[in-house]
């Protein structure tokens, strides 16, 4: 799933994308920093906004209908595109 995908969709709701940094350090800590703010916004966007959370491919790229359980492996809980 692409969150382009999500604003296509549903062109009615606001869904924050986060920023990228095309040139420049990608690893700069106040970049990642808002990156990973922007990141949170993000999911809590989705989650609170029922019909993305009713979306199949956001409960397919959350695993909300199976979740990993605590004797999964790695490989087992990776979210794999067919």
């Amino acid at each position: 799933m692409c969150f382009l995908q999500l604003k296509e969709q549903y062109p009615e709701i606001d869904v924050p994308l986060p920023k990228k940094k095309w040139f420049g350090d990608n690893f700069n800590a106040n970049f990642l920093d808002e990156r990973v703010d922007r990141l949170q916004e993000l999911v809590n966007c989705i989650i609170e906004n029922q019909t993305l959370l009713s979306d199949s491919n956001v409960r397919d790229f959350f695993c909300l209908d199976e979740p990993p359980s605590v004797t999964d492996s790695v490989e087992e809980t990776k979210v794999f595109k067919k």
